[in-house]
């Protein structure tokens, strides 16, 4: 899970791409003082989060949220393969697991 493996990065998403470069920043950043300096900085992000008090709404959510609001309206179970390659967390474990990243570091 740790480090995430390096992928091609292509065009950014027109909507997204300040997020993307903020993102990108912060990562080169840390690669950079971590050479110049000897720091041992770590930049730690999640992927695509849900959870509590998450927005569900068809027109406006993310695509997760909005993905088991579709199956629970549906009453869908799955039952092929999934084949989405975006990666998923909860808030709260994604909390747990920084938590345990920034003890350990």
């Amino acid at each position: 899970m740790f480090p995430a493996p390096k992928r091609r990065i292509g065009p950014l998403e027109e909507t997204n791409d300040a997020y993307a470069v903020a993102k990108i920043s912060a990562i080169k950043m840390c690669t950079f003082y971590n050479e110049q300096y000897g720091t041992n900085f770590l930049s730690v992000m999640p992927t695509n989060l849900y959870g509590e008090y998450d927005n569900f709404d068809l027109t406006s959510s993310h695509v997760l949220p909005a993905m088991i609001r579709k199956f629970h309206e549906a009453k869908i179970r799955e039952t092929g393969e999934w084949k989405n390659k975006n990666e998923y967390i909860n808030k709260g474990s994604y909390f747990n697991v920084t938590l345990d990243i920034l003890i350990a570091w």
